[in-house]
């Protein structure tokens, strides 16, 4: 049995998963400092009689995006078995 081409198939899912970890890792913090910052805002208007905010309505709309995000399957194959390694090792170096 040759495994060679399961070789380059893992290495190309493991350069692609490391590549799309580290990129995640940056936008995502940009993302969090951003809905962070916003939400401050909204507390801080809202504190002081400027505005008036539903959060009820808040908590339901991101707990809707939430269980769709951790809805998505991955199906996992060799290069997507190097793709997931890739990208705990890119998650992690970001």
């Amino acid at each position: 049995m040759d495994i060679s081409p399961l070789i380059g198939d893992l290495a190309m899912g493991g350069f692609a998963g490391f590549s799309v970890g580290y990129a995640a890792k940056k936008f995502l913090k940009l993302v969090a400092f951003a809905l962070g910052s916003y939400l401050a805002s909204l507390m801080y208007l809202s504190s002081r009689g400027f505005l008036t905010v539903n959060w009820d309505k808040i908590t339901e709309s991101t707990n809707g995006i939430f269980s769709k995000i951790w809805g998505l399957n991955m199906s996992v194959g060799v290069m997507g078995a190097g793709a997931v390694g890739g990208f705990v090792l890119g998650w992690k170096s970001g």
